[in-house]
């Protein structure tokens, strides 16, 4: 508890990922003429504190505090629990297998889809599964991905082979790759809340926990 409690009390804990986009208009036209993306990325020592604090309980399958492992452990203990946890459990799974963004690589345009007027890409709240007809997906990463080759790269104990891939990104993509790792930390806290809340009020009723 203890963990949860540093976890929760950051700051971090309360505050919303973001990412501003910036388009510039035409003042003659009142059309877009180009735009910027920050990815308004939080100080690194926030993030790997709060991500190094959570990664038994989150990123590690195997650790005794792990999610699953400890749940399973709780209704080990008081059968009375047994199965309390089974809603948690699916959705931690669902949440490990499902991006929160992604990355397509996209395959070649063809011709009549091709035009020498300036595009602008447009980002999604949610994956498309749908694309322009004529285009092919190559390809897609998920930003789980992108955060363990942050973390495992440059926070935690060295991959080689993830500390390659960052190491050889772009500036833009190191910054990418660092939002993937925000964003999968930020949106994990609810399970650590969850989890955090339900042993509190169990105390509360005066049990041993």
């Amino acid at each position: 508890m203890r963990r949860a409690d540093s976890i929760l009390s950051h700051p971090l804990a309360n505050r919303e990922s973001t990412i501003t986009v910036t388009i510039m208009v035409d003042s003659e036209t009142g059309q877009p003429s180009s735009a910027t993306m920050d990815h308004n990325n939080v100080p690194v020592s926030d993030l790997v504190y709060i991500a190094t604090l959570m990664r038994p309980i989150i990123f590690l399958r195997n650790d005794p505090i792990s999610l699953v492992k400890l749940t399973e452990r709780i209704e080990r203990e008081h059968p009375a629990f047994l199965g309390k946890f089974d809603p948690l459990r699916k959705s931690f799974d669902t949440w490990l297998k499902t991006p929160i963004v992604e990355r397509r690589t996209l395959g070649d345009v063809p011709a009549e889809l091709r035009s020498e007027t300036p595009q602008m890409m447009v980002m999604q709240s949610r994956p498309v599964d749908r694309l322009p007809n004529g285009i092919e997906l190559n390809d897609s990463t998920s930003d789980m991905h992108f955060a363990l080759v942050y973390f495992y790269g440059e926070a935690w104990h060295s991959d080689d082979d993830k500390a390659a891939e960052y190491a050889a990104a772009s500036d833009h993509d190191k910054s990418f790759i660092a939002k993937c790792a925000e964003l999968r930390t930020m949106h994990a806290i609810r399970f650590i809340r969850s989890l955090h809340t339900w042993v509190n009020e169990v105390r509360s009723m005066g049990m041993d926990m």
